[in-house]
């Protein structure tokens, strides 16, 4: 990573830090310490129940303390040599010694990400400073992540090449009797085959009926059955960054009913896409969908929300009544939506950089659903 760049991320955390009247802030979701120092030990893929939490003080004269585990101590000295203050430790360690550094610099306001902390962690603290005054500034980063940099977005478009390759390529294993779990099999292979790291999640392979649910599992005995819409959700991971994707195919002639209901879920989709712009809201978006599904004769059939952000994670904002986070230039969303029956369901979901006057897709899969045989 460009060290400009980590600089001046740490350097908007610190001015966070003071703007909110805190001493410092602890910082230890793997995807915020990845942003801030570009360091990734296995433990990010893992997503390790121990945190190497990154302290950082409001002070410009003082340094943000890496504390990562004993076994990565050798490979952040090493690798990560623009960090000025790396202390490895024992696990057992880890609470002792930071707030052994909060009392060396007298932090009484401490701020701490508690949506990536168990309750063991913040305790662990609280016992040892009990007049620490402990506040949340679980978005002191999320928030910095939302607008990408040149480099953060080349590599989401680096990782959309790779999903839109392997878009076309999982359409050849896509074919009665096979398991909605070993076409995910197949969509981790495609991935890695293309030059992904990793998938952004375990992809998503609904058939038939199943497509009705949402956010569930793919099968391992679910069979793929002629004359059956199939929905795949998934994206690829490069250099951190992820993308997601949804898209519907048929085994078979569509009905006249999944014509229809194409139809309609991509006029919703392209016209959310083509409406979003910077100075909008995200609950503007959301509010936009709705107004579509009402157009097209299924204002009853949202199930769920419009979408939301990508970068490191699938993120901020999220694209739903409650969020009016105001759309920026070089955002990353993800816009999707659907329209479900018992029998089946049908959703798109494309992948878009917020530009000054207009948006560019990532997808060179078109919107529509695709018959396979």
């Amino acid at each position: 990573m460009d060290l400009t760049v980590l600089r001046q991320r740490l350097s908007n955390v610190r001015k966070e830090i003071r703007h909110r009247k805190l001493d410092a802030a602890i910082i230890t979701s793997w995807e915020s310490v990845y942003y801030l120092t570009g360091v990734r030990p296995i433990q990010y893929f893992t997503r390790s129940y121990d945190p190497m939490p990154l302290v950082v003080p409001a002070e410009e004269d003082l340094e943000p303390v890496f504390f990562p585990s004993a076994m990565f101590g050798m490979a952040a000295k090493l690798e990560h040599t623009h960090l000025q203050d790396i202390r490895p430790l024992n696990t057992l360690e880890l609470w002792v010694r930071v707030c052994e550094l909060l009392s060396e610099w007298k932090c009484k306001r401490l701020g701490i990400e508690s949506r990536c902390l168990s309750q063991y962690h913040v305790e662990s603290v609280k016992m040892r400073l009990s007049n620490l005054s402990l506040v949340d500034v679980t978005d002191i980063v999320e928030c910095l992540r939302m607008v990408k940099t040149a480099d953060e977005l080349d590599n989401l478009r680096k990782a959309s090449d790779i999903t839109n390759s392997t878009a076309k390529a999982v359409v050849d294993y896509l074919r009665p009797g096979e398991t909605e779990m070993d076409v995910a099999r197949r969509i981790i292979q495609l991935v890695a085959e293309f030059g992904g790291e990793d998938v952004s999640f375990h992809p998503q392979v609904f058939s038939g009926r199943r497509g009705y649910l949402l956010n569930i599992s793919s099968s391992e005995t679910k069979r793929l059955e002629k004359g059956e819409i199939v929905l795949l959700d998934y994206g690829a991971v490069y250099r951190g960054y992820r993308t997601d994707i949804t898209r519907a195919y048929v085994l078979g002639p569509p009905s006249s009913k999944h014509i229809e209901v194409s139809k309609k879920v991509v006029k919703i989709v392209q016209d959310t896409v083509n409406y979003v712009r910077p100075g909008l809201k995200a609950s503007d978006i959301h509010a936009f969908a709705l107004q579509k599904f009402r157009e097209v004769g299924y204002g009853d059939y949202c199930k769920h929300y419009t979408g939301h952000g990508l970068g490191l994670a699938l993120e901020k904002p999220i694209l739903i009544e409650s969020d009016n986070t105001q759309i920026r230039e070089n955002m990353v969303l993800a816009i999707e939506q659907g329209i479900y029956f018992p029998d089946f369901g049908i959703r798109y979901e494309d992948n878009i950089i917020v530009g000054r006057d207009q948006v560019e897709n990532m997808n060179s899969i078109p919107l529509e659903l695709v018959q396979i045989g």
